[in-house]
């Protein structure tokens, strides 16, 4: 079996809405054991953990354009650039 995964985007917070629309789902704390819960098969239990990141505890830092390729890999992707 091929080991596959996905992203769950939403609308980008206020930090990252002047790059691009969407952000990752990154989840609160508080809502991580809801989300991780076998049982809680509801999805209007889960839903409201789909939401913007705040802002706050983040930091846009600028990076090589060889993000933008899936083909890319190493710690050189995440170096900051001078802007």
């Amino acid at each position: 079996m091929l080991p596959t995964c996905a992203i769950i985007t939403t609308d980008a917070n206020e930090l990252l809405a002047p790059i691009h629309p969407r952000m990752p789902v990154i989840l609160d704390p508080d809502d991580e054991a809801r989300w991780l819960d076998p049982g809680c098969v509801a999805p209007i239990k889960v839903l409201p953990c789909l939401r913007p990141f705040p802002s706050e505890p983040m930091e846009a830092i600028p990076v090589s354009s060889l993000v933008s390729s899936p083909g890319n890999d190493g710690p050189q992707l995440i170096e900051p650039v001078p802007t």
